[in-house]
């Protein structure tokens, strides 16, 4: 029982930790409490075995398990022994010396990470992994027990090509996969150590990084200089057909214009290679078509049927003439050479070369010597005696996925052929509404109205259609009625599903034909309509309400999407949040009444589509409900509440004010994350919920509750085991602003003084560079504005003046790309002349100050002047209100103790008086 096994020998080395922990090093030592060499290894390999059984079982792996006839009871604990958990265990491990240091171990658990995890958020967690693993090290690759070496980096780089997001490809995963070619190569360089060696494999990692995420341009060029680079540096022997099969793969789906050339070029070199040793043995023999048939697919995406061809019959030679049963043409094979004839738009091709598969399938089906063939041979034929009329439906549905605007035409050629075949060789086969369906799936994927219209022209031919067989199904309704949809006519869509209301109620189609999904997808579809005429909250409740009297009882699906119609409309008539209280009690009273509880049961997408509609009050009273709601979901219908759902509540309150019941959310979520000893990752705060309570503390003028939030933030980004979540986000300028704002907001009377030095910590901080913490223009402003105050302190103007000759040395240091961020405005100029002002007429102004003071006001308001007359600074007076701020900056002067206060007061009025004519031509104009 491996499941048994692995549990039970964690538990065992979790035994061995703590009594190795309690002892020191010398005792450790005389106790031999160490484990062999090797030993602890082979542990982590079997977990990982054991893992992918029990975790991804649902996945890739299942049928793996179904060919080795493995059958593994359920673990209820699986968590406990996920990648992250086993990451920590190995740490305490290495730390009581209770196993041998080795970057195997690192790369065994970054192997299990990457086979198990979400692609999306893999990356992070394995750069912790990784960076602990370099920390282990000192950061000294001369360290061999525990510095990162090639099988590391390859593990963190095929990590990162193979990160995304619904199939959406990572844009980041080329450069991290360079920085670890370039980290790794640096290594090599500085020890010359053979396991921090770049080999084939890491290079082809980062080919197919770039293949998959680098625009089309780099990827190709990149790719073809890595080719090189690969048989320059790694070791020969390393060098073989798979190798060069990858390189193929990555260069053929650049999409690069010339990219299925430099593919085919790729594969003749090796093809060369071997005819060069022609042995049997020898590491560039082809073993697999893969290769060619890459080849073959990169020709075929841009219609160059001819040369697809040539890769086909010199794979088919090699099969023959060079006795390599691999290489025999397969389902694919045919397939890429169908698709380039079809992309060409060859149709007589494409049945010629459907004939000749089928011409393989007779000759190999009356072959009677299998006993006299090797496996991989009989795998051939066997492949292509299983093939009949309906694979062809799979290649349907790959054009219809990738939405290819000829893909109905393509289907409706090869439809044409396989009817021709099927009549010819008297074929029992017939198509089915199946297959029909595919075709009218691909129109209604145009997202066009003429495919939506050639979509339902095809499902009124089925109608048309004698017998039982060819008549239209649930799906081709559902077909109909979304391409109507995607075609941006939902008007059309809810007309098209009520009439086919109206018909099953009269009888003339089957009432179990329609289900709640062809009603889901209409009220999806109107939520976020585009319409300003539309309240699409009406429209929304209208299709639900039909879908009752059709005699469909909602299900979770059609209570959520209700819900989120008033989440997110804009134009509802109706209070959103009265609404979806009202919508969730009737939810609430069928899953307590009625019969399929399961159906209709509450989830986490209800309860925040609920939670983003009482969100949208004001109400006190609402979000008070909807705070009691976030506690009892999991006790009332099973349901955790995440994060997310945290955010947009704290959000709500903040929104009115009361930053201390956003706060009382934050220590719930924490609370419930810690809950029980275990950790749950849906409930971990994130960097945007601090921001949250940053903000809210920041609005409500609190600096001291706002700077605990931002200490917390920083204690969890450097200190791993209270909050390892937030390692890799620490806070940033726009964090520390708040604190600053804080202030501002505040009434202490050391306030000015708070900010002041919080500005002055944040430039220090950026200087040492342990934080992103570089002040911009916006936090500048917000202490000088605090200085401006009237009691903001002894010599708050010559602080402020200090403060805008920093920001000025600041922006000539910065790069052109964000020296614009740190460029004074129009109110921190007058700030700080007002700050001057102040400190002119209060009882610490020498007259020293006052003839530096003036003149510096005076420097202040040219400077103004000259930004106005210059072309370079359009947007510096962006409006009218620009006007407002000089007339309140005359104001002040005139107020001021400056003997030059008369002059000052002029220049001040000319400005005024320029701005005021510039704003009056603009509006004539």
């Amino acid at each position: 029982k491996v499941p048994d096994r692995v549990e039970y020998l964690f538990d065992l080395m979790d035994r061995l930790c703590l009594e190795a922990e309690s002892m020191t090093p010398q005792q450790r030592k005389r106790q031999r409490i160490r484990l062999p060499g090797g030993v602890f290894g082979n542990i982590l390999t079997e977990w990982r075995e054991w893992a992918m059984i029990n975790i991804n079982h649902n996945r890739r792996d299942r049928n793996v398990l179904k060919h080795r006839k493995i059958q593994v009871p359920k673990v209820h604990n699986i968590s406990l022994l996920s990648p992250e958990k086993i990451f920590h265990r190995v740490e305490r491990y290495l730390d009581a010396d209770l196993v041998d240091p080795s970057p195997k171990l690192y790369s065994i658990i970054l192997n299990a990470l990457k086979m198990l995890g979400n692609n999306q958020r893999i990356p992070p967690t394995a750069e912790e992994i990784f960076e602990q693993n370099l920390r282990r090290s000192q950061y000294d690759p001369r360290n061999e027990l525990y510095h990162p070496n090639a099988f590391v980096i390859y593990e963190m780089i095929d990590i990162w090509t193979k990160s995304g997001y619904n199939d959406k490809p990572n844009p980041d995963a080329p450069v991290q996969a360079e920085r670890h070619l370039a980290a790794l190569k640096q290594w090599y360089n500085d020890t010359g150590r053979p396991d921090l060696r770049p080999n084939v494999r890491i290079y082809t990692g980062v080919m197919e990084a770039h293949s998959r995420s680098s625009p089309t341009e780099i990827s190709f060029y990149r790719i073809q200089e890595l080719f090189q680079e690969m048989k320059e540096v790694c070791v020969p022997e390393d060098l073989g057909f798979i190798s060069y099969n990858r390189v193929c793969h990555s260069l053929a789906s650049s999409r690069h214009p010339d990219s299925a050339d430099a593919a085919r070029a790729v594969l003749d070199e090796v093809c060369d290679l071997y005819y060069q040793d022609k042995d049997a043995n020898s590491r560039f023999k082809p073993v697999t078509q893969h290769a060619f048939s890459d080849v073959m697919t990169a020709y075929g995406r841009t219609g160059r049927a001819r040369e697809a061809t040539e890769i086909f019959d010199r794979m088919e030679q090699m099969a023959a003439v060079e006795g390599i049963p691999s290489l025999r043409p397969d389902i694919v094979s045919y397939s890429s050479l169908i698709w380039a004839y079809a992309k060409a738009g060859n149709p007589e091709m494409t049945q010629n070369i459907l004939a000749r598969m089928m011409d393989t399938i007779d000759g190999n089906s009356v072959d009677n010597n299998l006993d006299s063939m090797d496996d991989i041979e009989k795998q051939n034929i066997n492949n292509l005696q299983d093939v009949d009329l309906t694979s062809w439906e799979s290649i349907f549905a790959s054009w219809v996925q990738k939405r290819d605007p000829n893909a109905p035409l393509y289907i409706t050629q090869i439809l044409e052929q396989l009817a021709y075949l099927s009549q010819k060789r008297n074929l029992s086969y017939t198509f089915k509404t199946s297959t029909y369906n595919l075709l009218m799936s691909s129109y209604a994927r145009q997202q066009t109205v003429d495919g939506a219209r050639s979509a339902e022209v095809l499902f009124n031919w089925l109608r048309e259609q004698e017998g039982d067989e060819l008549k239209p199904d649930r799906d081709s309704f559902l077909h109909i009625i979304q391409g109507w949809i995607n075609a941006d006519d939902v008007e059309r869509a809810e007309k098209t599903l009520f009439d086919f209301c109206d018909e099953a109620q009269e009888g003339k189609i089957d009432r179990d034909i329609l289900d709640g999904q062809h009603f889901n997808i209409v009220i999806n579809a109107w939520i976020g309509n585009k319409d300003k005429e539309v309240d699409e909250t009406e429209r929304a409740r209208v299709v639900f309400n039909r879908m009752k009297t059709f005699g469909i009882e909602p299900d979770k699906v059609g209570y959520t999407s209700l819900l989120w119609a008033y989440a997110k409309s804009s134009k509802s008539k109706t209070d959103p949040a009265i609404q979806a209280e009202r919508i969730f009690a009737q939810m609430e009273w069928q899953y307590e009444n009625g019969g399929k509880k399961e159906t209709v049961a509450p989830n986490r997408i209800t309860y925040n589509a609920l939670f983003h509609a009482l969100a949208r009050s004001a109400d006190v009273d609402t979000l008070e409900r909807a705070t009691a709601l976030f506690q009892e979901s999991e006790e009332r219908h099973g349901v955790r509440p995440d994060k997310l759902t945290c955010n947009v509540l704290m959000g709500a309150w903040i929104k009115c004010d009361r930053p201390d019941r956003a706060e009382d959310l934050y220590q719930i979520l924490k609370q419930k994350f810690e809950e029980n000893g275990q950790r749950d990752e849906n409930m971990a705060p994130t960097p945007h919920i601090f921001s949250k309570r940053l903000e809210g503390w920041s609005k409500a003028g609190e600096p001291e509750q706002t700077q605990m939030v931002l200490k917390e933030w920083i204690d969890c980004t450097s200190d791993p085991d209270r909050n390892r979540w937030l390692i890799s986000r620490k806070p940033g300028v726009h964090e520390f602003i708040p604190v600053l704002q804080a202030w501002l907001n505040s009434d202490r009377p050391n306030a000015a003084e708070k900010a002041e030095g919080g500005l002055y910590q944040m430039v220090d901080y950026a200087k040492s560079g342990r934080f992103n913490s570089q002040p911009t223009g916006y936090a500048f402003l917000i202490v000088i504005s605090a200085l401006a105050k009237p009691d903001a302190g002894p010599l708050a103007g010559e602080r402020a003046l200090k403060l805008l000759n920093l920001q000025l040395e600041l922006g000539q240091n910065e790069e052109p790309s964000r020296r614009a961020t740190l460029e004074p405005n129009l109110p921190t100029y007058t700030n700080v002349v007002t700050a001057l002002c102040r400190q002119s007429v209060s009882p610490e102004a020498t007259d020293v100050f006052l003839q530096e003071g003036s003149a510096m006001v005076r420097i202040l308001l040219q400077d103004l002047q000259n930004k106005r007359n210059s072309s370079d600074f359009p947007d510096f007076f962006p409006n009218s209100r620009s006007l407002e701020v000089i007339g309140k900056l005359k104001q002040v002067l005139q107020y001021s103790a400056f003997p030059s206060q008369p002059e000052l007061v002029a220049i001040c009025r000319e400005l005024e008086s320029s701005l005021a004519g510039d704003f009056t031509n603009a509006m004539r104009f």
